[in-house]
């Protein structure tokens, strides 16, 4: 850990298993074809890293700090971010299976090309903008102020929205499948060009405009809404 801190770090074709290194500081670390196994880096600080090529299972990184974070081509499986802060954590052409994003602090990420099922980013603060991606079982619950959603280009299926409190929930091009929740407060949900089935009852909207989609569901009961635009709908 010493080392680490003073002196970037560049591993590469390597196994790292069951290793304790929770505390480290990694500044400008490189890791490519990495296999990471049962590693802790609980209370870690990680900036300007990148993995690439990295297969992460049962990895805690929980309460560390990731700043400018990238994984590329990446697979994480039952690895955890537990009350971590990812402020600018990039997730490029990853798969997700048993994640937990959960708790998180004033983070901000980006997923893009990529796969997550079985996961949940839940119960924290999170700014997450989610590109050309797949979602199945995801727990998108009781996210909390200041937080923000946007979905472009991707597939939901099987996605909880429940009790979250968002200054935007936003879906542009995509298409969503058997998603929702109850008990939410948003002040803008937007719709775009997207076929939804998806529904919020018992819910608090400051504005929902829905523009060029297809409603195959949309369940709004017991909602307030204080304003509502919907134009240029078409058939399923």
């Amino acid at each position: 850990n010493a080392y680490a801190a003073n002196q970037p770090v560049h591993l590469s074709n390597v196994i790292l298993a069951g290793w304790d290194i929770s505390g480290a500081k990694l500044p400008g670390a490189r890791f490519e074809d990495t296999e990471w196994k049962d590693i802790k880096l609980e209370h870690s600080v990680l900036s300007n890293v990148t993995f690439t090529k990295t297969k992460l299972q049962g990895v805690g990184f929980q309460q560390a700090t990731l700043t400018d974070v990238t994984f590329e081509d990446t697979e994480l499986r039952s690895t955890s971010f537990y009350k971590a802060k990812l402020q600018r954590v990039r997730f490029i052409r990853c798969k997700f299976n048993g994640v937990n994003v959960d708790e998180i602090i004033e983070s901000t990420i980006e997923i893009t090309d990529s796969k997550l099922l079985s996961s949940s980013l839940s119960e924290g603060q999170l700014i997450a903008t989610i590109k050309n991606s797949t979602l199945k079982d995801v727990e998108f619950t009781d996210l909390e102020p200041t937080s923000s959603l946007t979905f472009e280009k991707s597939e939901l299926k099987e996605v909880k929205f429940d009790r979250v409190i968002l200054e935007q929930l936003t879906f542009i091009d995509s298409k969503i499948v058997e998603s929702g929740g109850s008990g939410a407060v948003i002040d803008h949900f937007t719709v775009t060009r997207t076929s939804l089935d998806f529904g919020l009852a018992e819910s608090r909207f400051k504005r929902i405009v829905i523009s060029g989609s297809a409603l195959k569901s949309m369940g709004l009961g017991n909602n307030q809404i204080q304003e509502l635009e919907i134009s240029d709908l078409y058939p399923v």
